[in-house]
């Protein structure tokens, strides 16, 4: 592709939980989803949004929408994530 020709990488983050009262329909769905992401990119290509989210620390009071530290974990993950592909 362009981008493998040009050196630059890509990178695919999974889709964080919800933890709404729909979360049971909408998390089968992103499990599906990640599935399939895992499946098709190599793992040094995939960003986990989802494993270190919390319920209670991570999201607004309605489970959908991530809260500001729900923001920097996220930020945080991806940062170690680019300082781990530079080796």
């Amino acid at each position: 592709s362009y981008a493998d020709g040009q050196g630059v990488g890509l990178f695919m983050g999974l889709t964080p939980p919800f933890f709404s009262i729909w979360q049971d329909s909408l998390n089968a769905l992103v499990a599906k989803l990640n599935n399939t992401l895992i499946q098709t990119f190599p793992k040094e290509n995939l960003i986990d949004f989802f494993s270190p989210m919390d319920k209670l620390s991570d999201y607004d009071s309605g489970g959908i929408h991530m809260n500001l530290q729900g923001q920097q974990k996220r930020a945080f993950v991806v940062f170690r994530k680019l300082l781990r592909s530079g080796d």
